[in-house]
């Protein structure tokens, strides 16, 4: 079991949260990836928040303007997801190795370029 977590900045007391839990998850066996938003093309702002399970199913994540979780939606082509989680992960530092901060890292070479093509259900609310 894995996760990729794209951090952007400013951190959100959320986002701390998050990683506070995190080593309890790692303890447990659960791969946590981290990638700093900065390191990404704009084009990847369009893509949700989503769960893979077992590479075969994807629900998206749906939030509404104020960020307010609004629940979640299954998506029927995996495809893209599976490339999302592939060009992310190859980049992602494991846990340990990445330092939480309030100041975005300076990139260090060019932002992954534009995921694939998403069909995404638009939020309610």
């Amino acid at each position: 079991m894995g996760r990729v977590r794209v951090v952007g900045h400013p951190l959100t007391e959320y986002t701390r949260f998050e990683f506070a839990a995190y080593p309890d998850n790692v303890r447990a066996g659960e791969d946590v990836r981290v990638i700093e938003r900065a390191l990404l093309s704009a084009e990847w702002d369009r893509v949700p928040d989503f769960w893979l399970f077992d590479d075969e199913t994807v629900f998206i994540q749906l939030f509404d303007h104020d960020g307010t979780f609004l629940g979640a939606e299954q998506v029927d082509d995996v495809a893209p997801f599976l490339e999302i989680r592939r060009m992310l992960q190859d980049r992602a530092v494991p846990l340990a190795r990445y330092e939480l901060g309030d100041i975005p890292r300076q990139r260090m070479d060019s932002p992954i370029g534009p995921p694939p093509p998403l069909q995404v259900p638009a939020a309610q609310g």
